[in-house]
């Protein structure tokens, strides 16, 4: 429930026909493999947000997906802040 009233599922169904008559391919549910490990293992998780930082310095030329590289082509993406919940969370409790 959109609290504008914009009617999203509508939007949503119209812009995916859109697609569709025009041809546009759609991408279809990404593989969630790789989410599920680290989903599940607590150190890979922690690994994952530690290289994350990493992405701040990368170049977007290196961006292997090419869809990924085409869509950061066209926006500014934000620093990477990963895991500073888990510090602010820590610090509140003391």
């Amino acid at each position: 429930m959109c609290p504008v009233d914009i009617p999203i599922p509508d939007l949503l169904l119209r812009l995916r026909d859109k697609a569709h008559s025009e041809g546009i391919p759609s991408p279809g549910t990404p593989p969630m493999g790789a989410w599920a490990i680290l989903a599940t293992q607590p150190g890979a998780w922690k690994a994952a947000l530690a290289a994350g930082k990493l992405l701040n310095h990368m170049p977007t030329s290196l961006i292997p997906v090419p869809a990924l590289r085409a869509w950061e082509s066209k926006r500014d993406l934000p620093p990477w802040r990963g895991g500073e919940f888990r510090k602010w969370l820590k610090k509140r409790r003391q």
